[in-house]
């Protein structure tokens, strides 16, 4: 089920997953410029469209919401109030890292920084065909916790499972509403739709494109692509659970990226039938057949420290050590957007209940980017007071630069309070 290929061959098949989005990109560009000018016409107009839902209903009744929290079984509503905590109690922590600060230098120049919320953020989550009630929690607590005001979701036919979390966490309002015109309508604002400052949550091909393109008029949290999973094993965990996890990748969708990277060509093997057996079991066995052939990969790596050199070139969303001792081979890690150590700490428990953010860099833009934090809902702002006397030891130097750069305005506006003292 899962090919060998050699470590030259890496960089050709990450290549291909990179989206250029040419054959949507005319698409998504009017969706979001008819938003943008004609408002709610447009966008009930493109909810009929590819919603397949009528004008009605735009914005969940709170009524409904209140019902769907009342409603889920008490295993799903355990379940779902222990992620709750666990994810709030990992960001409370990072939050305590994120303090104002200032300085006041010998004479009279005072400067630090101070860290403010967002005011207004958009959510969105996908639809339709699945509900992930679990993408509710991991966009929206950091939100909570960083101290947003006015947070909105956004998703396609939302079910019971999804308004339910919804509701246990306070969304000021959740509209059924997916795809590049949910992003418009939260981006540019409509009359039945809230203008946010940012818009954070994965989607589809048209949800990302329509992200990229109003960057800028407000923030995003990142441009996410299919998600990705990296197993490094040397072949000391038991092959099933390797596989297990895999699988767990690939059901996803067929874009999913499952890669094995092996100090043994044996283990690969044990591991690949431990994988046909198991898809019996598998309700979306399809799925996880075309992820895996499309998608999937192992390579053989010499030693561990080759190994870990080639899971950094694919800079993976999700790095698995399944591996003897996984916390001394942490430190090996350069590009990754979250890690898993050990045969007992699977991908699943960080897309669910364990407590780090699941919402996480793909397609290699962990080399550069993070997981979503609260440090993606606060706002950093510098503050400086400058006195009489700090000002007449930084003003001649900052008036040279004026000069230099041949802007007569700065260098006025350090000489003329030189002048006046």
């Amino acid at each position: 089920m899962i090919k060998i290929v050699k470590r030259s061959d890496i960089g050709s098949i990450l290549l291909k997953r990179k989206d250029s989005y040419g054959d949507i990109d005319k698409t998504v560009r009017r969706i979001v410029d008819d938003v943008r000018r004609y408002g709610d016409r447009a966008l009930l107009k493109y909810r009929r469209l590819y919603d397949r839902i009528g004008t009605q209903g735009m914005i969940i009744d709170k009524g409904r919401i209140n019902r769907a929290v009342k409603g889920i079984d008490i295993r799903t509503k355990q379940a779902f109030e222990l992620a709750i905590s666990r994810v709030t109690a990992f960001h409370e922590l990072e939050k305590k890292h994120i303090t104002s600060w200032n300085i006041r230098e010998s004479g009279d120049i005072y400067y630090g920084e101070i860290f403010t919320p967002v005011e207004r953020v958009g959510l969105y989550v996908p639809g339709g065909g699945a509900a992930y009630p679990s993408s509710v929690i991991m966009n929206a607590v950091p939100a909570v916790i960083a101290g947003v005001r006015e947070i909105y979701l956004a998703t396609p036919m939302p079910n019971d499972y999804v308004l339910a979390a919804a509701g246990m966490l306070g969304m000021n309002k959740v509209y059924s509403m997916g795809g590049a015109h949910a992003i418009a309508a939260l981006a540019y604002g409509t009359c039945s739709v809230e203008k946010v400052d940012k818009i954070a949550g994965p989607g589809n091909r048209y949800v990302t494109l329509a992200k990229r393109l109003v960057y800028g008029d407000v923030g995003i949290d990142m441009v996410a692509g299919p998600s990705e999973v990296v197993v490094v094993a040397d072949g000391s965990v038991n092959p099933s659970y390797v596989a297990a996890d895999l699988m767990a990748q690939a059901e996803h969708d067929e874009h999913a990226m499952s890669v094995l990277i092996s100090l043994d060509r044996a283990y690969v093997g044990r591991v690949d039938k431990s994988m046909q057996v198991l898809l019996g079991y598998m309700s979306r066995k399809d799925t996880i057949k075309k992820s895996l052939k499309k998608n999937g990969f192992a390579v053989i790596a010499r030693d561990m420290e080759h190994a870990m050199d080639m899971a950094n070139i694919i800079a993976p969303e999700h790095l698995e050590l399944a591996v003897e001792s996984p916390r001394a081979y942490l430190y090996h890690v350069r590009h990754a957007g979250a890690v898993f150590l050990g045969p007992y700490t699977p991908e699943v428990l960080g897309d669910y209940v364990a407590g780090p953010d699941h919402v996480l860099p793909t397609t290699g833009s962990a080399r550069f980017s993070s997981g979503l934090g609260v440090y993606d809902f606060m706002k950093r702002t510098t503050v400086l007071e400058v006195g009489q006397n700090g000002f007449a030891k930084l003003a001649p130097h900052a008036e040279q630069f004026g000069k230099v750069e041949g802007l007569d305005a700065h260098v006025q506006a350090a000489s003329i309070r030189m002048k006046n003292d």
